[in-house]
């Protein structure tokens, strides 16, 4: 997520507001260990791989120099590049000397950033139920766009699914009084229901899809999917990803159980999704990945 912080992930959300949302209790002194904690301040390098069908699009670099964060970007151009190869790649065979460009220095965690040669970035969203007033905002910005392009009709469909009551074949955008709006799921017998009504997790999935079936970002970040959805809607997920990854979307979602990650993961090879899954621990107050 550091690596987009001079983005915004949708209109008005950007990577600070979200470590500062999440993250309440803590301090800036702490926002500020959060960032640049964990082995940061040794100069580890954090490398993000993203893919577009079988080539190996961008590596991002993230290292630490004193007290900034400093993003380079690479478009290696690498056809059939696997997924768990990313780790392997090293700077001579990028040819980084030549293909790399500083775009951006983000001081500290205030955002302030200073951008050089700067010539488009990978687009992200970032899924979180406590962020669903971002998604739901920027489906009535875009409704009318929503509405002629067949979206809200396909979501209410797959909504369907994961409520597994009812069949709700489109969406409205209706005045819910006081000046605001809500977003209404209506079925095949004419039953209308307040898609905020419908629980944390159906109300932010819903608004999540909306969102990113209309803006196509590169990658999608889902955190604490399971704590979202349980594995029983798990179906009903890879179906939507199945769509995603095969316009070359990528997704990336964090679960707090191990089982649950397996799961998914079987879900998602079994209709032909590329996985591939990694662990997060801390070891002596550092980050460490492995693959799993």
């Amino acid at each position: 997520m550091l690596s987009h912080g001079f983005r915004e992930m949708l209109p008005g959300l950007t990577v600070q507001d979200i470590l500062s949302k999440l993250r309440q209790g803590l301090s800036s002194r702490g926002l500020d260990h959060l960032i640049y904690g964990y082995g940061a301040a040794d100069a580890v390098q954090a490398r993000i791989a993203f893919w577009r069908g079988k080539k190996l699009a961008y590596l991002v670099t993230v290292t630490s120099e004193g007290n900034k964060l400093v993003i380079r970007a690479a478009e290696p151009g690498i056809d059939n590049a696997n997924p768990e190869d990313v780790l392997d790649i090293t700077p001579e065979r990028l040819q980084l000397s030549y293909h790399t460009r500083i775009v951006a220095v983000v001081e500290r965690y205030t955002g302030r950033v200073k951008s050089e040669g700067f010539r488009g970035f990978i687009d992200a969203v970032y899924i979180h139920p406590r962020f669903i007033e971002y998604m739901m905002r920027y489906a009535y910005d875009n409704w009318i766009s929503l509405v002629n392009s067949g979206i809200t009709a396909t979501v209410a469909k797959w909504t369907s699914r994961i409520i597994g009551n009812g069949r709700y074949i489109d969406m409205t955008a209706e005045p819910f009084g006081a000046g605001t709006e809500s977003i209404y799921l209506y079925s095949d017998k004419g039953v209308r229901v307040r898609l905020s009504d419908m629980g944390e997790c159906t109300a932010t999935l819903a608004a999540a899809r909306l969102a990113i079936d209309h803006r196509k970002p590169d990658i999608i970040l889902i955190d604490g999917l399971d704590t979202m959805a349980p594995p029983e809607l798990y179906p009903a997920l890879i179906e939507w990803f199945t769509r995603l990854t095969e316009k070359g979307i990528q997704v990336v979602a964090t679960l707090q159980d191990p089982s649950h990650a397996q799961q998914l993961r079987r879900a998602a090879e079994r209709d032909g999704i590329n996985t591939i899954a990694y662990k997060l621990s801390l070891s002596g107050g550092q980050l460490i990945l492995s693959q799993i």
